[in-house]
């Protein structure tokens, strides 16, 4: 079917749901869900659009075999449709990166930002590593999802030998949900790469860095862990994808160090080795932005306007 199925209603599921117009205000995670339980039933229907799926897969495409490229461009096909067609037929929408407000149906869309988000408010600011250890970079997310493991797969490919070339005591700690034996085993073979999967406390990994690295390939919306690294005060180095919708509140060379192809991202790590300040001060106006930018505060107030926004929408 090459995704057809994600934007149809599945009417078995569409029975067991039954009558939705018993709720006063219905909200959808993503398009596809609502496709798929007929949520445009209901008139006040509010999406959280958050990436924009025709985005992620024109990205994929451009980094696949010849096979799977023909089953993407079918799915972009049915994609792009069902986004062109839909969104304008929900009662509101949110997303969490401004610049998806480009697209039909978004124009007026609510961002809502993604947040780091700590139970107990944001954590201390870490001071920065002993000098006296080798240098450690870290990479955080959920190892079993494609867009990561394709991630860390290019750094290393691209990026880490060079790296280790001119600086031969570093070390990447790569911590996260879903670690494989293959990955471990495939990561491991490479010098100075500890892959070490779940851990308990994440701020214990991000003590022992002086930075995050965020390689990504293809995505939407914004990257989470840009913001949850910034959060602890430590830079990141992030790829071009994974530096999209912070561009203003991010600023490369400000909040964050960018590389325009994943094999820059050796040089960028090795002035972070180079200049002992410059991780600290990169770190600590990344904390300042999470600060201004992303905060629960600001993020309950965009709930509260998309929810007043398409409980007004008349019938």
């Amino acid at each position: 079917m090459a995704g057809r199925h994600r934007w149809q209603p599945f009417h078995a599921l569409v029975r067991v749901i039954g009558d939705i117009q018993r709720y006063d205000l219905v909200v959808s995670r993503y398009l596809s869900s609502a496709c798929i339980i007929n949520l445009f039933r209901h008139p006040h229907l509010l999406i959280d659009v958050d990436d924009f799926d025709p985005d992620r897969l024109r990205q994929r495409i451009s980094s696949v075999d010849w096979l799977k490229r023909l089953t993407l461009k079918r799915c972009l096909r049915y994609s792009e449709e069902a986004h062109r067609n839909l969104l304008p037929r929900a009662a509101h929408c949110w997303v969490s990166n401004p610049a998806d407000r480009r697209h039909p149906g978004l124009s007026a869309a609510t961002l809502l930002p993604n947040i780091p988000y700590f139970p107990a408010g944001l954590p201390q600011l870490l001071p920065p590593p002993p000098a006296n250890e080798s240098p450690v970079f870290l990479i955080v997310g959920t190892l079993s999802y494609s867009a990561n493991s394709d991630g860390i797969d290019a750094f290393l490919r691209e990026a880490w030998l060079a790296l280790r070339n001119q600086a031969p005591n570093v070390e990447l700690h790569i911590v996260g949900q879903g670690l494989s034996v293959g990955q471990r085993k495939r990561w491991g073979g490479f010098p100075g790469v500890k892959p070490i999967g779940f851990v308990e406390s994440l701020s214990e990994s991000y003590a022992r860095c002086i930075a995050t690295l965020a390689p990504i390939l293809a995505g939407g919306g914004t990257n989470i862990k840009v913001l949850e690294s910034s959060a602890y005060g430590r830079p990141c180095v992030v790829s071009r994808i994974a530096h999209r919708g912070f561009e203003d509140t991010l600023p490369a060379g400000e909040a964050c160090l960018r590389a325009e192809q994943i094999s820059d991202m050796a040089g960028q790590c090795l002035r972070l080795i180079g200049e002992p300040g410059l991780a600290q001060r990169i770190g600590a106006e990344a904390r300042a932005s999470i600060e201004r930018h992303y905060t629960v505060n600001k993020f309950n107030a965009a709930v509260r306007e998309g929810c007043e926004i398409a409980l007004k929408k008349p019938l």
